[in-house]
């Protein structure tokens, strides 16, 4: 028979039992939420990027090919169980991409480097993200395996070199290195500029009022860069231009101009265009041989401005027609029968071929989750300054989550938690901007002619205010995107 005594020992073993056993229990619940936690933040409640979903047979080989051109290779039995075993049912993979600063604010991937043995801490700029994720048709878990990996051909529209490829730690926000780049070229876009060039044209402008800004350029694409031609024009006593060239209608104003201008989604130097004269003022003698300027106005419209030394100035709207390799790729009788349906062709075909992407980037995939091939973002004329900010009225005491620093031009972004930020990495980039989002996804800036006008010093870090202005309120990913667009 048992004793009180023994009894109550019994119940006061059986509660710590129960004591021990429910914080066990607690601390695994706090593990397991501690594991789920992810480090992307989207900086829009309620907005991030979809992921398209495919459903494939995982017991074939199996490509699947995106919107966007990019190759999701996977081969037969590359997809397992919790078990480690073949997955037989079919499966849903589920993809998204993140291609350029719009992408990264709405997915909230972190873009910066660490590694605290190594003291490193740098920010990356992107040649192209993505996310892979896949699950069996029935809802179950499954992984990649390790022995028989899946891989993915990026489709990027950077095509330098010097990126690494990484894999990102969504608990801790560490890249993990997977490997050196490996870029195999765009061989439907090299057929199709091939195409474009081999397009039969042309014929006489005769009424318009184009005119290219160089003879030199003219007769550069005119010859394919035959130096012997192009020199027996300028050894003449009076240099007569080919009477073929003279067909086209197309004169020049004798101008140099270094600047570059976006044609057709297309950067290219201004000297190698077909411009039109919108305002139809006729360029005075003084004009020649002299630099000019060109700043765009909007879309294809620009203003061309020659100076004297702040003497004389000479202003035109100008707008830009095509390239002076496309002007030359038809031969001159057809653009006087032809030149509307030439110049239709040769838009849609530059859109279609500014769509598609300049080269693969390999990337073995061999755990589901976010991939990225990445360098670090260095600019050497970068400087520091102290940074304090002022938001719009009725926000004077918000407090934003992020402050963004974001350059259109080398297609990265820079996150800065709020309440650490003490100073700000800024340089003459014309197309950066610093954005914020304020209550109810309102999307704040400091604009790049703000930016721009701030002289920093590497040796001295001086103070300064920023004073963010409402710019749009972003209800979906397009809301975003257009602002990245139109900015």
């Amino acid at each position: 028979m048992k004793t009180t005594k023994q009894i109550t020992l019994y119940a006061g073993v059986g509660i710590l039992f129960v004591i021990l056993l429910f914080a066990a229990c607690n601390n695994q619940a706090k593990l397991t939420t501690t594991e789920s936690i992810s480090v992307l933040k989207p900086a829009f409640k309620g907005i991030d990027i979809a992921s398209s979903n495919f459903i494939i047979d995982p017991s074939v080989t199996d490509t699947i090919t995106t919107t966007r051109g990019s190759k999701i290779i996977i081969p037969a039995g590359a997809l397992q169980d919790a078990e480690g075993n073949p997955v037989k049912e079919p499966c849903i993979i589920s993809y998204r991409e993140f291609m350029d600063p719009a992408d990264i604010m709405l997915s909230g991937i972190p873009m910066n480097f660490k590694n605290k043995d190594a003291n490193i801490s740098k920010n990356f700029t992107s040649a192209g993200m993505f996310e892979l994720t896949g699950k069996t048709q029935s809802g179950k878990e499954i992984s990649v395996s390790t022995q028989n990996p899946l891989s993915v051909q990026l489709a990027s529209n950077v095509s330098k070199a010097g990126y690494s490829n990484f894999y990102l730690n969504e608990q801790t926000g560490e890249w993990v290195y997977t490997g050196e780049e490996q870029m195999i070229k765009n061989l439907d876009k090299i057929n199709l500029n091939e195409q474009i060039e081999k397009l039969k044209k042309v014929s006489a402008f005769a009424g318009k009022n184009y005119f290219v800004m160089s003879t030199s350029a003219m007769l550069d694409i005119f010859y394919n860069d035959n130096r012997d031609k192009i020199y027996r024009y300028y050894d003449q006593k009076k240099p007569r231009l080919p009477k073929r060239l003279l067909k086209y209608g197309v004169k020049s104003s004798e101008l140099y101009c270094w600047n570059n201008v976006i044609l057709n989604k297309k950067e290219e130097a201004a000297s190698f265009i077909v411009w039109e004269n919108v305002s139809g003022k006729k360029f005075p003698d003084w004009t020649k041989g002299m630099s000019a300027q060109v700043e765009n106005i909007n879309g294809n419209l620009h203003v061309l401005k020659v100076s004297t030394e702040g003497k004389d100035t000479f202003k035109t709207k100008i707008r830009s027609v095509m390239r002076i390799k496309h002007l030359f790729a038809f031969a001159p009788e057809y653009w006087a029968s032809s030149h509307d349906e030439a110049m239709e062709k040769i838009k849609q075909e530059e859109k279609r071929m500014a769509a598609m992407a300049d080269v693969f980037r390999t990337l073995e995939v061999s755990k589901f989750g976010i991939y990225n091939c990445d360098k670090f973002y260095s600019v050497p004329e970068a400087f520091v300054i102290k940074a304090h900010f002022i938001f719009p009225a009725g926000n004077e005491t918000f407090k934003p989550e992020k402050i963004y620093y974001v350059s259109n031009r080398d297609k990265s972004l820079i996150t800065y938690t709020y309440d650490e930020l003490t100073e700000i990495t800024l340089c003459k980039d014309p197309s950066a901007v610093l954005l914020t989002v304020l209550n109810n996804n309102m999307l704040a800036e400091v604009s790049a002619n703000t930016l721009v006008t701030i002289n920093g010093n590497k040796n001295v870090k001086q103070q300064h205010t920023f004073s963010f202005k409402e710019k749009a309120k972003i209800n979906s990913p397009e809301d975003i995107k257009k602002y990245f667009r139109n900015s």
